[in-house]
């Protein structure tokens, strides 16, 4: 998909697909403050950070609200996953190689899209045809 921005490519996610992972972080913003819960605290405290990164579980609207904010930052990169369940904790794909297919059916992935930096070349990936040419259909 060329161009790619991810405000555009987080609204044409399936509506009906509830879960969406979106990998976040901005390792160009240096120190900062940011509200951090470390281990088992309860309240998160305003700590003094770096190269903070974190994944976000919500759900296709709120996906779609958030895309303005994810293409202003940083670099305007995208990585996100449209899940059929929510996701176990221990969710990660491999980057590259064998049994990336195998992994996304076995996580019940629909749809994952990643975006090197706004305007490049966006892959989108499923296991399925019929919502890759739906989620084309939606852009």
């Amino acid at each position: 998909m060329h161009p790619g921005h991810a405000d555009e490519l987080l609204a044409a996610l399936d509506p009906d697909v509830s879960f969406v992972v979106i990998e976040c972080g901005d390792p160009s913003l240096g120190w900062h403050d940011a509200l951090v819960a470390i281990g088992e605290e309860v309240t998160p405290r305003l700590r003094r950070v770096r190269n903070l990164a974190f994944d976000l579980l919500v759900n296709p609207s709120e996906a779609a609200s958030l895309g303005p904010l994810v293409r202003t930052e940083h670099d305007g990169s995208l990585r996100c996953y449209q899940l059929n369940a929510e996701p176990r904790s221990g969710f990660r794909l491999p980057d590259v190689g064998h049994g990336r297919a195998e992994a996304m059916r076995g996580f019940g992935v629909h749809l994952m899209v990643d975006l090197p930096h706004d305007g490049e070349g966006a892959a989108i990936t499923s296991t399925g045809a019929a919502a890759l040419d739906a989620f084309v259909g939606r852009l």
